[in-house]
């Protein structure tokens, strides 16, 4: 697995990417498109409100922000060692 830091959403890391961390307002329909591996978006803000939740519900993508990331971190980790 590869962490790459982008100040902006370049297209050929977004093809690859199958975890975003983001502060959430610099998603849109246009960059979740662009992520056709995308599974899981980690958000580090509490406010998600100028997400694009409708493409994200759409495909099934897991959305967390920083409150539940050891939650859904100790799940990801049961369910590789099952």
């Amino acid at each position: 697995m590869n962490f790459i830091y982008q100040g902006d959403w370049e297209d050929e890391p977004l093809r690859e990417a199958k975890i975003l961390i983001t502060y959430g307002e610099d998603l849109t329909d246009k960059t979740i498109e662009k992520t056709p591996n995308l599974k899981w978006v980690m958000v580090m803000s509490a406010g998600m409100e100028l997400m694009p939740f409708k493409v994200i519900e759409k495909r099934g993508i897991l959305v967390v922000h920083d409150w539940d990331a050891f939650t859904v971190r100790k799940e990801i980790e049961t369910a590789y060692h099952e």
